[in-house]
């Protein structure tokens, strides 16, 4: 009889546990491929400008450059706006889920357009695009030159999927506990205001800071009669800052009069790299300059003259007519918090394992 059971238990052994590795990796791929802080980490690393709706409008076309690439879910209105003027980061310099209309502009590599495309190749200046061109809709009229035959194909990027994912993340960002949270403090001497953050871990460092004391440092009377501000990100030299800003209606630096510091220093594109604020309540978002790359996958964002020292995620962007701000193609490469698997997945590898060990048992 133990000899019996012995046998059905190498038996069970060899038949069974023998899968549990692939039973383990499809759960963890599964769980990795899907985690919305993995899908981050890409968009910030990659896309200079990624905009979930619309960016510009036929009345106000956008009107700035961007260093990187640019990626917008709904329809562009682009004007006077080189995209990815010093490099594509390996993808599309312009991807468009919606429809196109670029007037006077330059494309710094391959473009997707979903929709249709007008590049208003004609008296008043087309656009110029240095790579392949893929309009799924009517070509209305073609740019002054690009590469190769127009073409058709599959969009390179599913916007709907990534909006869910990024929002995910927004969400997660905010309401975890991770890294070290650090100090918000603010002071208003003489109608100068200063909003200071102090952090002390090498790493990452956390800041939990009020919108509508945000809106304050910049001022909100466009001739500055409120007085002027600066925003001080105080950590030490290589760590991470996410700095995450509640408030569903949110000013940043607008209309100006407002001064960046990192340390005792104006901020750098390199201070900006490791730096993310995260507006993961705002559906309304008007900023100016600011270093840094901005996860607002909710908000309509006004973007009015500056520049922006890092990556954009909106869910529109628009502006005025000639002072819409431009960007600058610094990806983000600070710390974030490590991806954890989902309950899901955790909750059918424990259920999965239960089911083995009462075969085993059955077996022997």
């Amino acid at each position: 009889m133990l000899v019996t059971r012995e046998k059905g238990y190498r038996f069970f052994m060899q038949r069974h546990l023998a899968c549990l590795p692939a039973l383990l990796a499809i759960l963890w791929s599964g769980t990795a491929a899907a985690d919305p802080i993995t899908t981050l980490k890409g968009v910030l690393s990659t896309y200079n400008v990624f905009v979930m709706g619309d960016m510009g409008s036929p009345a106000n076309p956008y009107s700035s450059d961007s260093q990187g690439p640019v990626a917008v879910g709904g329809n562009a209105y682009l004007q006077d706006f080189t995209v990815a003027g010093t490099s594509n980061n390996g993808v599309n310099a312009l991807t468009v889920g919606g429809k196109l209309n670029q007037l006077r502009a330059t494309d710094g590599g391959n473009v997707f357009v979903g929709g249709n495309a007008d590049f208003h190749n004609g008296s008043q200046g087309g656009a110029t695009v240095n790579g392949t061109l893929t309009v799924n809709g009517t070509l209305i009229h073609p740019p002054t030159s690009y590469v190769g035959p127009r073409q058709t194909g599959p969009s390179p990027i599913n916007f709907a999927s990534l909006q869910s994912e990024l929002t995910a993340a927004s969400s997660q960002l905010a309401s975890s506990t991770y890294g070290t949270q650090g100090t918000v403090t603010y002071q208003n001497q003489y109608n100068q205001k200063e909003l200071d953050l102090f952090g002390t871990d090498p790493s990452l460092n956390v800041f939990n800071v009020s919108g509508a004391l945000l809106g304050q440092i910049g001022g909100v009377n466009p001739n500055y009669s409120d007085g002027g501000g600066s925003f001080h990100i105080n950590i030490p030299d290589g760590a991470t800052a996410i700095i995450n800003v509640d408030g569903v209606d949110v000013n940043f630096g607008h209309p100006g009069n407002f001064g960046f510091f990192c340390g005792a220093q104006t901020c750098t594109e390199q201070n900006g790299s490791k730096i993310l604020f995260n507006f993961f309540q705002a559906t309304t978002l008007d900023i100016q300059s600011v270093t840094g790359s901005l996860l607002a996958p909710l908000a309509d964002i006004t973007f009015t003259n500056g520049q922006l020292l890092g990556m954009m995620v909106a869910g529109s962007l628009g502006g005025p007519l000639y002072r819409t701000g431009e960007f600058h193609n610094v990806a983000f490469t600070g710390a974030l918090p490590t991806p954890i698997p989902a309950p899901a997945a955790i909750s059918l590898l424990i259920a999965g394992l239960g089911f083995l060990t009462l075969r085993k048992r059955n077996a022997v």
